[in-house]
């Protein structure tokens, strides 16, 4: 791409090397054969399309090229994004954390070295209530019921087994919403845009479960 100065000072451009009319009146038959200096001597130059680059937590504003040199150079500052708008990615991330836990699963130790992974969306955290609910008012026997795992496995719980899940699966929920509430405050005391972009989202949560080989 090259930016070709007219004879009245005005500018345009053309993609193909070949054939370029200059504001000195020669027409250039192939510019790859010159030099960015020896172009820029008969008003053309080469587009040097390297633009300054927007980050995750920046923005470039003020685009425009500079054609003084041999070069046409795109300009732009990069600058920080707004602060609200920097810790709102920031929460953002600290959500999908926490849901990304939720996912992922619940490790229930259900005994020393024997862990399931169980399902604590909301649909089945619902699920899970219901059969607290019969365990607590004995609705159901002793011996308890079948539950379905995250492995689609059918394991039998006991009655005070289903009631101990279901705790533990509750307070796995409710800790990972607390530590979502606590970070969010941390973000909102934040002080500038480069301390968004270096807080840890991940601190806080738990270790994602290994999935069984």
């Amino acid at each position: 791409m090259y930016d070709i100065e007219n004879e009245n000072g005005s500018w345009r451009q053309q993609q193909s090397p070949r054939n370029i009319k200059t504001k000195t009146g020669i027409v250039i038959k192939d510019a790859t054969g010159f030099t960015p200096a020896e172009l820029a001597a008969h008003g053309v130059h080469i587009v040097d399309d390297q633009r300054p680059k927007a980050g995750e937590f920046s923005r470039v504003s003020g685009f425009s090229r500079d054609k003084s040199g041999n070069l046409s150079v795109w300009t732009g500052t990069v600058e920080p994004i707004e602060l609200a708008a920097a810790k709102a990615k920031v929460k953002s991330k600290v959500k999908a954390a926490k849901t990304q836990r939720i996912a992922a699963c619940f490790p229930w130790e259900r005994a020393p070295g024997v862990v399931h992974l169980v399902q604590v969306d909301e649909g089945s955290m619902s699920n899970l209530a219901g059969a607290y609910n019969r365990a607590i008012n004995e609705d159901m026997p002793p011996e308890g019921e079948v539950w379905r795992m995250a492995d689609n496995s059918g394991v039998q719980l006991t009655r005070s087994e289903l009631v101990s899940l279901y705790l533990a699966a509750d307070a796995f929920r409710s800790s990972l919403i607390q530590t979502q509430t606590a970070k969010d405050a941390e973000i909102d005391a934040l002080a500038d845009v480069a301390a968004c972009e270096a807080y840890d989202t991940q601190a806080g949560f738990p270790a994602l479960p290994t999935p069984a080989v």
